[in-house]
């Protein structure tokens, strides 16, 4: 089995106040190999009951949460007059927490009940726990998939080289046998991220991606879900470019945007 990442664990303590509302664990993520010296935090779900994690990150989700339940922005404000984000026993529900070491920020993520956007809370966490801003993230998943008509989905991932996350066979209405390769399942958090962090996995399967590529149909698959009044683009940057190049590896991007028209403050 491939193993994705390097985990160091932060920790998690047990919030009384907000114990519905706490249930990503973070962790550290160094990344290998394509960003050798880049490293942030991701996010993995993990019983609530588990031990230890710091004060500032408690301080973290409290101040994101109380944006939410006491508003002082304007653009919160706005959001949630159209919007509501999903409650556990009349709290917020956090769905990630990323924390940006370089920039020293936090971004927490609220899911939206009937999308699969999030309401971002942003804040500074040096020299102490600050709100900085809010608005919509897109959902996202990024993944790599092989598949072909003539081939079984075992000799495709037998030549890929790569523990696959989902196979499937040709049947009666599926038209081809195949396999993904996905490494995160959040849907919260950067596509550009997710891009790279797909990229770095594959790298060191360069040559078995290309003999693959003779026989099977292969790319990266992006699925964005993003809010119609506030949405981002996606930024290949040249880092990004450079690796789908070696790869020989094309992406497929599927953009949808949805949501309620944004009223006035």
């Amino acid at each position: 089995m491939l193993s994705f990442y390097h985990f160091s664990p932060c920790c998690m303590a047990r919030y009384p106040s907000l114990s519905s509302s706490l249930g990503p664990l973070l962790v550290r993520v160094t990344k290998t190999g394509y960003t050798p010296h880049r490293s942030t935090i991701l996010s993995i779900t993990t019983p609530i009951q588990e031990r230890g994690c710091s004060l500032n990150e408690q301080a973290i989700r409290e101040a994101a949460i109380a944006e939410i339940l006491h508003s002082t922005l304007p653009i919160t404000r706005q959001f949630l007059a159209v919007h509501k984000v999903v409650l556990k026993e009349r709290v917020p529900v956090v769905e990630d927490v990323i924390l940006r070491e370089e920039e020293q920020t936090a971004e927490v993520y609220f899911p939206i009940e009937g999308e699969r956007y999030y309401l971002v809370v942003y804040l500074d966490v040096e020299p102490h726990v600050a709100l900085r801003w809010a608005g919509m993230s897109a959902g996202s998943c990024v993944y790599f998939s092989a598949k072909s008509a003539e081939h079984q989905v075992d000799e495709l991932v037998t030549m890929a080289g790569v523990e696959p996350t989902r196979t499937w066979e040709k049947g009666k209405h599926i038209r081809h046998h195949g396999f993904e390769v996905r490494p995160s399942f959040k849907e919260t958090g950067d596509v550009e991220d997710k891009l790279r962090t797909i990229i770095s996995l594959l790298l060191p399967y360069t040559a078995n991606v290309h003999a693959l590529s003779a026989i099977a149909d292969v790319g990266i698959n992006i699925a964005y879900w993003g809010y119609k009044e506030q949405m981002w683009g996606i930024h290949f940057g040249t880092d990004i470019i450079q690796g789908l190049a070696v790869l020989n590896l094309s992406v497929d991007v599927d953009l949808y945007a949805s949501g309620p028209d944004l009223g006035t403050c």
